[in-house]
């Protein structure tokens, strides 16, 4: 009787430990995948965050120089590079937005610059872009109605008051 009155003790004395590893350890392995769940969020956050931002960079840049014959698109190194025009002075500038190394990059430079655009400055990290001039009746963009810009995924439509490109 006095041997089973000591087991009683002993399990008794020794089950607060037990309750105490266990809720250590339940706690360690939250946390544990609570931060791979924050990491997986924040880097699937970031990257939407670079993609809107681009995307409406180059909307409000269209907006805001969208004139008669100011909007067209190039091919450089096969990649598609977006072109705004515009006059100061008697002097043609362009404002070309494009991808190079990773990094949707903008570049202000004189008509007929050699300067490509990796050499200008990153607006955000982006892997591909694509563009397209939307109800373009001879494939020239002269009679586009609107331009398609996709970057990484992110699409915006943005309609050319124009109503044609050079």
């Amino acid at each position: 009787m006095m041997k089973n009155n000591n087991n009683s003790r002993k399990i008794a004395q020794f089950m607060p430990l037990v309750i105490i590893f266990l809720d250590i350890l339940c706690t360690a392995l939250l946390l544990m995948i609570g931060s791979r769940v924050y990491s997986s969020i924040s880097i699937k956050d970031a990257a939407c965050t670079d993609s809107a931002t681009l995307l409406n960079y180059t909307v409000n840049k269209l907006r805001s120089s969208d004139g008669t014959g100011t909007v067209s698109i190039r091919k450089e190194g096969g990649a598609s590079i977006l072109v705004i025009s515009e006059e100061h002075n008697g002097r043609v500038y362009e404002t070309r937005i494009g991808v190079s190394d990773g990094a949707a990059r903008e570049l202000f430079v004189e008509e007929g610059s050699e300067l490509g655009i990796a050499d200008g400055v990153r607006i955000a990290d982006c892997n591909e872009m694509k563009l397209e001039f939307l109800g373009d009746t001879g494939g020239t963009g002269k009679n586009a109605a609107a331009l398609k810009a996709v970057f990484d995924g992110e699409e915006a439509i943005v309609t050319l008051r124009s109503g044609g490109v050079r």
